[in-house]
């Protein structure tokens, strides 16, 4: 005997997103280093493209040394 097509089907329950990658210690993304700055994403790649903050590149990401980004912060760097 078949399934009643009519029948309500079972909900599932909503997926979870995918879990963020973790970062390295002491390091931020871009997102996160801009937050961190107080400025905008925009402005944090026009800094980088300028030299004045330098990113590290770890396995194809580009991400930023908290105590860089702290000496900015300071007005140290």
């Amino acid at each position: 005997m078949s399934a009643d097509p009519l029948a309500p089907k079972p909900v599932e329950a909503p997926q979870k997103p995918a879990p963020t990658p973790a970062l390295e210690p002491g390091l931020l993304n871009a997102v996160l280093a801009a937050r961190f700055l107080g400025i905008s994403r925009t402005t944090l790649d026009k800094l980088v493209r300028r030299g004045e903050i330098k990113p590290v590149r770890l396995a194809g990401r580009v991400l930023f040394s908290r105590s860089l980004l702290e000496a900015i912060a300071k007005g140290e760097a």
